[in-house]
Formats: C-alpha cells, structure tokens, sequence
C-alpha cells in the first residue's frame, strides 16, 4: 500500500511538472489561413505642419487616432488631430523646460503625452502643452512603452555591451527598478572584432509589444524568428517561432544603401563591420488580440512591408503585405507605420523625395 502511494505522489508530481511546461509552437513558413487582403483605403496624407513641411519624421498614434509627429531635421514635434489637422509644435531643441536635447520617442498614456529626452522624461498634454520633466538616467534602459504615467518597460535597442541586455520594470514613483528578464543579442564568439556599426535592419535588437488586454509583453531577438511572451513579474506564459531562413545582403548592396544614407561618410568601412544578413523583424504590435510582426528589411525605403499575423498562443495565421500606389515607397523609420484600430498609419516618400504621412483604413482579421 505505501509503495502504491509513493508510485501515485510521483505520477501526480509529473503530470504536474509537464502541464506546468511553457507552451513552445513550432510554425512552419507557411501561414494556416494563408493570405490576408488589408483593402487599404487612403483616409488623409500630411506633408506639412503649419509652415515646416515633414522631412525625416517618426510617429505615435492614440487611442482616438491623434497623432504626435516628431520631425529629426526640424527638431520639432508635432500634434495633429485624427482628422490630420495640424494643432500645435512643441518640444524644440534645447534644455528648457519641455525642450529636448535627443528624443528617443513619444507615448501617449492615459490623457497625457510622455517624450523620453538624454536624461529627462517629459510630460505634455495630449495637446502638446507641457506639464512637468522627470529626471531619468538611459543608460541601455531606453522606455518601450509606458503601462501608466509611472511606470514603463525598458531595454537597450542597440550598441550593446557584449551584446547582453536586460528588460526592467521601472517604477518612477518608487524609484525602483525590477529585472524581468536577461536576453543576449549575439552569443559569445559570434561578435566580430573591432569596432561594432549598429543599424536599424542588419543589427540585431530586441523587440518588444505590449498585450495590454493580457498585461503580457510579447519580445523577441530579431536575429532569430523567435517571440516570446512573459507577464509582468517576467514569467515566461509561451513561445513561439518560425521555421525561415534568412535574407542575405551583398556587401555591394550594403555599401549602396550606407551611400544614400550618409554619402560621405566611410561607407566601406562601415559596410565591412556589418552583419551579410537581415533581421527577421522590426515591430510587433498587439491588435484585437491578434500578434502582429512586421517583417524587417534595410535601406531608405521599402517597397512592400510584409506582416506576419498570429494567434494569442502563437500559431501562424496569416501573411499580408501592405504596398503603397506606383510612385510612392515605403520611408523607413524606427518609428514609421503603425496599426490602430483599422487604421494603417505609414510614412511614404515619392519619386520627388516629398514625405508623407498617410492613414489607410484597412481590414484586419478578427481572433474568432
């Protein structure tokens, strides 16, 4: 009798260690439900606020569709309403208060605007009229997204110490900071030697969406086609991956691309410290439960962007891909499209070099 009781405690801990075990999925490069039609429609385009016309901008979208508008050779930002009508600039260069020495990005968070500087956190209206700055210290702990006016996660992007990073809960109020988790960008031995060049599409990063109907942060290390999923105490809740390989780029092309970039700087040394490889991805948004991720690529413009949608749990639903009309690319940004609601906000540029900011609507897939 006890020999059968010792037998039935083992079996009841097993079955308890293995329906403990982390859900990993495994997807094959080939979505369940195939192709997803997102019939964009063009809502409004914006060139321009006020006098200064939009030349390299980067974005944020609210929950009503305001839209903040930072521009990096202006050194303004910019409110504009969901109907595209410009409001107000704010946030210009300088150490005043509300003015910003280096902005890193913007969020909007319950009825206020949040704008990370160099060592200050800003807050506006989401108006564009300033509040208050809160001291902050980025040191590889840039913000990702705010969970309220206090609080937010952070994480380096690039230019990482021996390619380690970490993910930390920062609370502002408290002044205490929670390590969620530990993640390495490139395993040792496979750092080149000398110094390291970081660009958006060739150097990994890690990439990071909120599920907020789930307080769960979906990451990934975009050198890997692999997502995970971890609650706000930085348990791991599942993962899931794709079997794809990756899209090589010639050195030639490397140094094609850097030209347009920066055409007198050394490209070619910069092109040789590179990796030969693109990134898997360079955004992943949380939408109607859906898991979105936008696939990543390098250069000025794109000519498509190609979103592979997911299930809460991770299975590979559907692959859909937005190109804009003939004449009109794609202006890559850190911070350039943007899902809200059934909306598609992109930056596009056209033959002329005249940039953009157009809202679609569009049809998205529903979880049921």
């Amino acid at each position: 009798m006890k020999k059968i009781l010792i037998l039935l405690i083992i079996i009841i801990f097993m079955v308890a260690m293995l329906s403990s075990e982390v859900e990993k999925i495994v997807n094959p490069d080939k979505p369940l439900k195939g192709q997803w039609h997102l019939k964009p429609k063009e809502v409004w385009a914006i060139t321009s606020a006020g006098s200064d016309t939009l030349s390299r901008p980067e974005f944020v979208v609210a929950a009503d569709g305001t839209l903040c508008v930072w521009d990096w050779k202006n050194k303004l930002s910019y409110i504009f309403d969901n109907k595209g009508k410009f409001k107000k600039a704010f946030g210009k260069r300088g150490e005043g208060p509300g003015e910003m020495r280096y902005h890193f990005n913007s969020f909007f968070i319950e009825d206020k605007l949040i704008t990370a500087d160099l060592f200050r956190l800003h807050y506006f209206t989401r108006d564009g009229e300033f509040l208050k700055s809160v001291p902050y210290l980025f040191v590889q702990q840039e913000p990702h997204f705010f969970l309220n006016e206090n609080e937010f996660i952070a994480a380096p992007t690039l230019r990482l110490p021996e390619g380690k990073g970490e993910m930390t809960h920062v609370n502002l109020k408290t002044g205490q900071k929670k390590l969620l988790k530990e993640f390495e960008v490139l395993k040792k031995g496979k750092l080149r030697a000398g110094p390291q060049f970081n660009l958006v599409g060739l150097s990994p990063s890690i990439v990071m969406g909120y599920d907020d109907d789930n307080n769960r942060i979906c990451y990934g290390i975009n050198h890997s086609y692999t997502i995970n999923a971890v609650d706000l105490s930085g348990n791991l809740v599942n993962t899931f991956s794709v079997k794809r390989e990756k899209k090589k780029i010639t050195r030639k092309a490397k140094i094609k691309e850097l030209k347009t970039l920066d055409p007198s700087g050394p490209v070619k040394k910069i092109a040789k410290r590179l990796p030969d490889e693109i990134v898997y991805f360079h955004r992943i948004q949380i939408v109607n439960g859906l898991i979105y991720v936008f696939a990543g690529d390098f250069g000025v413009y794109w000519e498509n962007q190609s979103i592979d949608i997911f299930s809460p749990d991770g299975q590979y639903l559907y692959q859909t891909q937005f190109k804009p009309d003939d004449g009109l690319n794609i202006y890559f940004s850190a911070h350039g499209i943007w899902i809200n609601n059934d909306h598609l906000y992109v930056i596009l540029e056209d033959d002329e070099g005249e940039v953009s900011i157009v809202k679609y609507k569009i049809s998205l897939p529903s979880t049921g």
